[in-house]
């Protein structure tokens, strides 16, 4: 059976947050390190790009992101507050640009999946924010509360 308690909730959502950023941190790098490693096969399926080292830009900001993520994840087993905030952050906007380019057809038809993960990874970060519950809490109730009074 499991439990309500908050300490559990809590604990299920730092577990949450982990497995997010394994998946978010190892996505983005992957995806950073395709065009360091080989442009040319990054361009064959993506399509030409004009500005190279824009992208090599990119890819070096992602690969910093995705680092980060895969590092607190496998050897602190916590997410920082700030670390979270950007990671959704950055997802959101890579993200909404992806699925407008792709849906204007200003890019390749197979940024759109892309886009998408990158939303989902967004909205993951987005419901884990919610605060815990916390004993006293102005709008909260203990949760045996109301079998202590008998009820």
């Amino acid at each position: 059976m499991r439990s309500t308690s908050p300490h559990f909730a809590e604990e299920r959502r730092l577990r949450t947050r982990v497995k997010l950023a394994f998946a978010q941190g190892t996505y983005v790098l992957v995806g950073a390190l395709w065009p360091l490693l080989s442009m040319a096969s990054f361009e064959e399926v993506t399509g030409n790009k004009r500005d190279e080292w824009l992208v090599r830009s990119v890819a070096g900001i992602l690969l910093v992101l995705g680092s980060l993520l895969v590092h607190d994840a496998i050897f602190h087993r916590h997410i920082a507050r700030t670390l979270r905030i950007m990671a959704s952050g950055i997802s959101l906007v890579l993200g909404v640009v992806a699925l407008f380019s792709s849906l204007s057809g200003r890019v390749s038809w197979l940024y759109l999946p892309d886009g998408v993960i990158h939303i989902a990874f967004a909205v993951g970060w987005i419901l884990l924010a919610r605060r815990p519950w916390k004993p006293g809490r102005r709008g909260h109730q203990e949760p045996n509360a109301l079998q202590a009074d008998g009820v």
